[in-house]
Order: C-alpha cells, then sequence, then structure tokens
C-alpha cells in the first residue's frame, strides 16, 4: 500500500512544519501508483487548507473538478476555498452541485446561499456609491436582484438587503412597491420597519397601505410604531401620538 504510506507520511510532514518533505512525499506519492492524481490532490487540498493557502487550495481542486465535476468531497473542500476567499460568486454558481452532492445539511446550505446573495447585493451597492457618490443608476444592484433563484426572491433578509439599498440610493418609490407587494403575501416585521422609514412623493399612500394591514393585525407592535412615523411624515401630530 505504499500509495496511502505516502499520503500518511506527507499529513505527518505537514503537521510538523516539513512542507518541503510534504511536497516530496505527495510527488511520491503520484508516481508510485497510476490513477492516483485524485487522491493525491485532494490530500493537497486538504493540507492547503490548514494552511490557510486557499488561493493555492481552490487552483488543486479547480484542476481536480474538470476530471471529475460532481465528486462530494472534492465539492466539500471546494466549498471550504469559496468561503474563506469570500468569492461569493463562484459560490452561488455552484451551489446546485453543492446542493445535489448533499455536502452538507439543507439549513447550512440555505444560510450559505443567502449570505452569498446579501453580500454581492452589498458590493454592488457600494460600488455604485464610490463611483458616483450617489446615484438613481441602480443597474449594478439590478443585475444581481434579476439573477437571484426564486427561493432567494422570497427570503426576507435578502428582500430586506436590496430594497434598503434601493432606499439610500434614492429610489424609495421602487423599493415601496416591492415591499407593499412583499408583505401582501409574506408577513415580516423587518420589511414593515423598513416601510416606515421610507422617503417617497407621496407618504400620504403610505400610510393609507399600512393602515389596511392595520384591519388584520391591530396589535402588530413594528406595524403601530410605522405607522406613527408615516403619520409623522404627513404631519398628523394627533394621529401619530395615537399610534405611538
Amino acid at each position: 500500500t505504499p500509495l496511502i504510506n505516502y499520503l500518511a507520511a506527507a499529513q505527518a510532514a505537514h503537521e510538523q512544519g516539513n512542507e518541503k518533505d510534504s511536497d516530496h512525499l505527495l510527488r511520491q506519492a503520484y508516481e508510485s501508483t497510476p490513477g492516483a492524481d485524485m487522491a493525491v490532490g485532494i490530500t493537497k487540498a486538504q493540507l492547503l487548507i490548514a494552511s490557510h493557502q486557499y488561493e493555492q487550495c481552490l487552483a488543486t481542486l479547480v484542476r481536480l473538478r474538470k476530471k471529475s465535476p460532481n465528486h462530494p468531497f472534492l465539492l466539500k473542500l471546494l466549498k471550504t476555498a469559496y468561503e474563506n476567499l469570500e468569492d461569493w460568486n463562484k459560490i452561488t454558481e455552484t451551489m446546485h452541485a453543492f446542493r445535489k452532492a448533499k455536502i452538507a445539511s439543507t439549513d447550512e446550505l440555505n444560510e450559505l446561499e443567502q449570505k452569498s446573495w446579501i453580500a454581492l447585493l452589498d458590493s454592488a451597492a457600494e460600488e455604485i456609491m464610490r463611483t458616483t457618490g450617489s446615484s438613481t443608476n441602480t443597474d449594478a444592484i439590478d443585475v444581481i436582484w434579476d439573477k437571484l433563484p426564486g427561493t432567494m426572491r422570497k427570503n426576507e433578509k435578502v428582500i430586506h438587503t436590496y430594497t434598503h439599498h434601493l432606499k439610500l440610493l434614492g429610489e424609495s418609490q421602487r423599493a415601496e412597491a416591492l415591499l407593499r407587494k412583499v408583505l401582501h403575501h409574506q408577513w415580516s416585521p423587518s420589511l414593515v420597519h423598513l416601510y416606515g422609514q421610507l422617503d417617497v412623493t407621496e407618504p400620504s399612500e403610505l400610510l393609507i397601505t399600512a393602515e389596511n394591514w392595520l384591519k388584520s393585525r391591530p396589535n402588530d407592535d413594528e406595524l403601530l410604531l410605522t405607522l406613527g412615523r408615516l403619520s409623522l411624515k404627513n404631519q398628523l401630530w394627533i394621529k401619530a401620538r395615537e399610534y405611538f
């Protein structure tokens, strides 16, 4: 069993800090057994991850994946490398393969996908602010939104991130339309909270919409707070006091 012995020796050398010896033993492992490329490559990737050398690890994994695109353990290592490199684009592109190979629990993959799309939305919004200071040209962030899979378009935190950035970029009217549509089907205290902070030309329309929600949710704390804020925007002081 020369292959197994060489791989074990390479790992032992790595743990002792002898990287040169570890690399030499990996080469010997590769030469010892025909068809050992996958086993040697995965071992090398594991050692690179342990050393936090994620870019080098990624290069190895990408090469191996060309030969075995659906290898579960390889995909699990790939997920680790992408996460540590914060390569959110690649995570979203590879998510289907992650799910198909069942490399993690459904909840864990859902959380990772949510985190990735939120990071991409944040990055797009930051780029707009950096290049224009403040602009109603939201093309960069809209492109990300258009790419979202159906499940993420219903995700409360993703919707909040997108509409919050629309508000900051001067597109409160668009944010209002989306929030109103979402809240009609999917109640969310955090989205209601954001609804009360939008700056639109006709705040009276927002107040009417929110008061309609109150009919079915008369004791909803977040809604009452939002109604108070919207009443202030409409200079309805007595009504605002009652809601507060």
